[in-house]
């Protein structure tokens, strides 16, 4: 959507101001009031759907799909006909600073490793300006081509598949497969999707959604096919009566639906899909982060190959250039 960062602040501030007694209106326009751009205009536009035409919250969002998405509507539509909106405000505040924290432990994982293929990368091209063999306009060249093609020509083609191809279908399953199968990062990917899910799924149980749109809508939160897979059939389970976690995958962490088994038996269920979303997220973490340390040796690895493999072919030359007095 785009909006996810400053929606924190837009439902932070519905959440507190309705906390403090203030109707939805008033509430509704102060949040306003300190949005910015596009999104200030929606929250006025939702604020006279209210005023005007007598509509509940919900309704009033529903006319702004691309700025509430179908998870932040149905939320507040459960809400909406329980009368609990601010809880449901504080809610969506937490998923999306939640979302945000998830970004972060992705970035801050992979920023390292691209600033050391970027100094390997200017590395590599001392020994040939040390022995005279490259000049200066030549090395630099060699680093732009060299960084195009096995960086930012890749990171393209990346960017190309997940945010331009992700909707058809057959993509989509190659590309989130193949995300899950990289070592140490496709298990981080891997925990960090459950994470999403739980959270997603707790919030919207929380919110007074039934337990079978939860299993419809929750899935679509967790950011990867295969992983919404392992939990896809607890949505059958309810249809027919059972535990959800009777329906999923064995391939789960047998403590994530043991955790999930105990909420369903103790009727909390909250407090353990809650610990399991937390689980994962550290798990996801500290994965994450041992890809981040792995990578650059990885990367050390390849280049000190590459630089002894130029030295041995700029050896001969080097040698031609030494005069030997007699």
């Amino acid at each position: 959507m785009g909006y996810g960062n400053q929606l924190i602040t837009v439902y932070h501030n519905l959440a507190t101001m309705l906390d403090a007694g203030l109707p939805i209106l008033r509430s509704m326009d102060r949040a306003a009031e300190y949005a910015k751009g596009s999104l200030k205009k929606v929250l006025l536009q939702v604020q006279t759907a209210l005023s005007t035409e007598g509509k509940t919250v919900h309704e009033a969002m529903d006319e702004h799909p691309k700025v509430f998405g179908e998870f932040d509507r149905t939320v507040i539509r459960a809400a909406d006909q329980s009368g609990n909106l601010e809880a449901c405000f504080k809610m969506l505040s937490e998923w999306y600073e939640f979302q945000r924290k998830m970004r972060r432990i992705v970035f801050r994982g992979l920023t390292y490793p691209v600033f050391i293929i970027h100094a390997a990368a200017f590395v590599i091209q001392l020994p040939g300006l040390i022995l005279g063999t490259t000049t200066l306009v030549q090395g630099l060249m060699n680093i732009a081509t060299f960084l195009a093609m096995f960086f930012y020509l890749p990171l393209f083609f990346i960017w190309l598949i997940f945010f331009k191809c992700s909707k058809v279908p057959v993509f989509r399953k190659i590309v989130d497969g193949l995300v899950l199968r990289i070592p140490l990062l496709g298990k981080g990917m891997r925990e960090l999707c459950i994470s999403r899910f739980c959270k997603a799924f707790n919030m919207l149980f929380k919110a007074g959604v039934p337990m079978s749109e939860c299993f419809d809508l929750a899935p679509q939160a967790t950011g990867n096919y295969w992983v919404a897979q392992l939990f896809i059939k607890g949505k059958d389970m309810v249809a027919e009566g059972k535990m959800p976690s009777e329906g999923f995958s064995r391939r789960l962490p047998t403590e994530y639906i043991d955790l999930w088994t105990i909420g369903e038996e103790s009727g909390d269920m909250d407090r353990c899909v809650d610990k399991i979303a937390e689980l994962a997220a550290d798990r996801a973490d500290l994965r994450i982060g041992m890809f981040a340390r792995a990578l650059p040796w990885f990367v050390y690895l390849i280049y000190m190959g590459i630089m002894v493999y130029l030295i041995v072919q700029m050896m001969p030359a080097a040698y031609t250039n030494i005069e030997v007095p007699f």
